[in-house]
């Protein structure tokens, strides 16, 4: 019977001890440490099956715990370094530790999370815990050293950027560890690309103690990261002095007030008991997860204005896909059903747009960013853009400039005042264009009296010219008798002015009240 080949060491058979080529893709490396070790497609299965039958009965589950800007924030400025130490002689500094790699002159300065030794301790009851970190093996391997003094929390469940798949240093590979099964594995990281957005993944804030100095052994694809850089506060005096003379570049977080990983605790626990509470039903961490998450923000309709880069199409954007995850919906305009304007700064088209409608709240970026990191809908109030109700356009946005209107379909945030004005303005129109019609009336009216009194004349000087066979008193008294008439209609007409005047008066008051 010939040799399966299960195992391979360094190009021989583990078992036979037969060359055999170490490029085949039916042979994986499963293990954390070496990377000269391959396994059969057979032999991973088989492994994985061992390991999943044993994680059941000791109803456990995989936590990936990622370590820089996850755990904890490294540095290797000599300042910090020579400062940590001064102040841990004064036992005046918790959670920092300093340490050096083999053959390097560098020295690391490293600050624990908040909370993490009881963190990890805690989370040993419930998940067999790994560590899968871009940075180096030494590394590694130095700062578990720290964290897990013992050994007994990670073993040597490490794995690095030395072991990782075709050593990569931008991507990590859930397969590397779990090749066919992954239903029981929560991953705990940062970042989220380097995943590819896995739905195992729980991404927390990062870390950051050292003001200025990121992950030092960040993937060399870093994303954009979004800052809040409106609405921060200056960091206050640290009750600690720093002597001038050994004060760090860098100054360090005086409150560090960080509670993620009290919350992620409640999180992976929540994760365990709906698990193995519901394990007929839901036995895959991806599935409870995204449940969990999708409940957040699952009310949410969000519009981002200058939060976005242009150059980004927005569905690809990491906001907007932590957005979605939680549970909200995006839209790249606003409409109607807009319940949330995430404003980077005032006078934006959509700002100025949104500020009309009482529905729509217009708050700050980290009213989203910090609703995802303590997994709760924080209380808007607390992150609104202040404004006043009429803002200066400005259209030098990240983004376009907007110029649609809302769609309104169920008529919310209709202002009623700009309804009633129109309908006053349309009267006083109305009103205008009736007194002009009077106006114009009465001139006709004056006119046709003006061509009878002309017709009149002209008759009576016509009359008397013809000479007609009228006696000279009886002429005069019908002139005298013509003109007391004449008199008498001047009279009614003068009263029917009045009276008309007296009624566009009466209109015009009304008009003004």
């Amino acid at each position: 019977m010939s040799c399966l080949h299960e195992m391979i060491f360094e190009g021989l058979c583990a078992i036979c001890g037969q060359t055999v080529d170490t490029g085949s893709k039916d042979h994986i490396n499963m293990t954390h440490n070496t990377t000269g070790i391959t396994v059969s497609l057979v032999e991973a299965e088989r492994l994985e099956k061992q390991d999943r039958e044993r994680l059941l009965k000791e109803k456990k589950l995989s936590l990936i715990v990622d370590l820089d800007q996850t755990v904890l924030h490294a540095t290797w400025e000599p300042n910090i370094a020579n400062w940590v130490d001064e102040q841990k002689a004064k036992n005046s500094v918790k959670d920092l530790r300093t340490f050096s790699l083999d053959g390097s002159m560098n020295k690391y300065t490293i600050k624990l999370r908040p909370g993490l030794d009881a963190f990890l301790k805690e989370m040993s009851k419930y998940y067999e815990m790994h560590v899968y970190t871009m940075g180096t093996r030494s590394y590694a391997n130095a700062v578990a050293k720290e964290i897990d003094p013992d050994g007994s929390l990670f073993q040597d469940r490490i794995l690095t950027r030395d072991e990782n798949k075709d050593k990569s240093t931008t991507k990590k590979y859930l397969e590397r560890l779990f090749p066919s099964d992954q239903s029981k594995v929560v991953i705990l990281d940062d970042r989220a690309d380097v995943w590819d957005y896995s739905p195992h993944l729980i991404q927390v804030k990062p870390y950051e103690f050292f003001y200025g100095i990121g992950d030092i052994n960040a993937p060399t694809n870093s994303p954009v990261i979004i800052e809040d850089t409106v609405n921060k506060s200056p960091p206050k005096q640290d009750s600690i002095q720093l002597e001038q003379d050994h004060r760090p570049n860098y100054i360090p977080d005086p409150n560090d007030a960080d509670d993620i990983l009290t919350v992620i605790q409640k999180i992976l626990i929540n994760i365990h008991t709906q698990y193995y509470q519901h394990y007929e039903q839901t036995n895959n961490t991806a599935t409870i997860l995204s449940q969990l998450k999708s409940d957040i923000l699952k009310d949410c309709h969000i519009v981002f204005s200058g939060v976005i880069p242009l150059q980004t199409k927005p569905q690809d954007s990491s906001i907007w896909r932590m957005a979605t995850s939680f549970g909200a919906r995006c839209f790249e305009d606003l409409t109607g059903k807009a319940t949330h304007l995430i404003a980077a700064s005032p006078g934006t088209n959509k700002f100025n747009t949104a500020i009309r409608y009482q529905h729509i709240k217009i708050v700050y970026p980290t009213w989203l960013t910090n609703s995802i990191w303590h997994w709760k809908k924080e209380d808007e109030t607390k992150y609104l853009v202040p404004h006043n109700k009429r803002e200066g356009s400005n259209t030098s946005e990240v983004e376009n400039p907007e110029e649609a209107q809302l769609d309104f379909d169920d008529g919310l945030g209709f202002e009623w005042e700009d309804d009633e004005v129109d309908a006053i303005l349309m009267e006083s129109e109305d009103d205008k264009s009736s007194l002009k019609q009077e106006q114009t009336e009465e001139e006709e009216d004056e006119d046709e009296e003006d061509e009878d009194i002309e017709d009149w004349l002209g008759a009576e000087l016509s009359g008397s010219e013809e000479g007609d066979d009228v006696a000279y008193g009886e002429e005069h008294e019908d002139e005298d008798q013509d003109k007391e008439e004449e008199e008498d209609e001047d009279d009614d007409k003068e009263e029917e002015k009045e009276d008309d005047e007296d009624l566009r008066s009466q209109k015009r008051i009304k008009r003004v009240y």
